[in-house]
């Protein structure tokens, strides 16, 4: 053999493979061992809320999906919530409040979505941000994204041939088979085809074609309220209008901080069984004959209602909503819209009311109102007036985000 005429070169030739091996394990043992502590990562498990009806949740094409009507602590990566025409659910990422941020997705009726990704740094050492990327795949969602603490966070919702990627703000995102749309309610919203890249702000709309390959910036309809953030006193552009009975504990209203966002108050403490209303009314005389869609936004949240449901006759609700309008006819008319969380008794109407979750915001949208309401040919002409008030006995409820947009 070469060695046993050639030792020497034989030693030479183990002595630096041997040297190699040493080099390459010096590098890349304490690489891999920085890698693992820095850019490692272990699953989140997002917490699943059911506002209405009966969601399921389980694997892409899974026969038998879980049903859930209530909470679900953790949804793992891989996973799909996917909504019927009567149900609503609410996707929260993390799972457990940490200070370092949140998203909140609402996923309303007929929607359908996958859980790409779910993650945060294994060790508290790493710089690497959380991540959570969800698939929209058909339907709407209501995207809030809060960051908080030292740990940055990456979220992005991918729809068909397209990535948005959203900073810290409100938004609404849908998909369907006419396209996709993409409107940045407070924040920036980059959306992106993998060729192209454009990057929405607060009160613009991106909208996408079937195919991804269009990606145009669009004003964002018109929202016919003003201060409806509540980011100025309440005498810019509200009446306040109070009733109680005279010696009685009155009803109140204020803006408060929650979080990161501003909402009115409603509080009434006192005597029971004792009718009292608070109102924030704001006048509009806003003609919308040119107009096809008409969408009320609000975001509310009910903590405390003595009155079940919405009274014995159904109007009596810890959070209601008036649109006062004329129609084509010059009639006056008028739609109305209530919350509660509290179950009436038997018999007693809620014809107007939704229940809700207590303690949880809740994005409430309603559906294209010129087209309910031109149903029975009394097609609205001229919007009067909108009325935020809290009706009953004692209650504490809270309204955020008012918005009457029109297209």
């Amino acid at each position: 053999m070469w060695h046993h005429k050639n030792p020497e070169r034989a030693a030479w030739i183990v002595l630096l493979t041997s040297f190699a091996i040493f080099c390459v394990l010096a590098v890349s043992v304490p690489w891999g061992i920085y890698n693992f502590i820095y850019h490692s990562s272990k699953p989140e498990y997002p917490s699943l809320k059911v506002i209405k009806g009966t969601v399921l949740v389980g694997p892409p094409g899974s026969s038998s999906p879980v049903g859930v009507t209530g909470s679900l602590g953790s949804v793992r990566e891989g996973q799909v919530i996917k909504t019927d025409e009567t149900s609503e659910a609410v996707l929260t990422f993390p799972a457990k409040p940490d200070g370092s941020g949140k998203v909140t997705v609402l996923l309303y009726n007929k929607g359908k979505l996958y859980i790409s990704r779910a993650r945060r740094p294994r060790f508290d050492a790493s710089k690497d941000p959380m991540q959570f990327v969800i698939k929209l795949q058909e339907g709407k969602i209501r995207t809030t994204v809060e960051r908080g603490g030292t740990r940055d966070m990456t979220v992005k919702v991918e729809i068909p041939h397209v990535t948005v990627s959203l900073d810290e703000g409100s938004y609404s995102i849908s998909s369907g088979k006419n396209g996709a749309s993409v409107l940045v309610r407070l924040g920036v919203a980059r959306v992106s085809n993998g060729e192209r890249t454009v990057t929405a702000v607060t009160d613009e709309r991106v909208a996408i074609s079937p195919d991804g390959a269009s990606l145009s910036i669009k004003p964002a309809a018109q929202n016919l309220v003003q201060n409806g953030d509540f980011s100025k006193p309440l005498s810019v552009g509200w009446e306040v209008k109070k009733v109680f009975p005279k010696g009685e504990a009155p009803p109140e209203v204020s803006i408060v901080d929650v979080g990161r966002r501003r909402a009115v108050y409603f509080l009434r403490r006192g005597k029971d069984n004792i009718h009292t209303e608070i109102s924030l009314i704001q006048v509009l005389n806003t003609d919308v004959q040119d107009y096809e869609d008409m969408r009320l936004r609000m975001d509310v949240m009910l903590k405390q209602q003595s009155l079940a449901g919405g009274g014995y006759q159904g109007t009596e609700y810890p959070v209601m909503v008036e649109i006062l309008y004329k129609d084509v006819y010059g009639h006056d008319r008028a739609w109305y819209h209530g919350f509660y969380y509290r179950d009436p008794p038997k018999g007693w109407p809620t014809t107007n009311g939704e229940k809700i979750l207590p303690f949880v915001w809740y994005p409430y949208e309603s559906e294209n109102l010129i087209e309910i309401l031109s149903q029975a040919n009394i097609r609205p002409a001229v919007l009067q007036s909108v009325r935020i008030y809290a009706s009953g006995w004692n209650y504490q409820s809270l309204v955020s985000e008012v918005e009457l947009v029109v297209r």
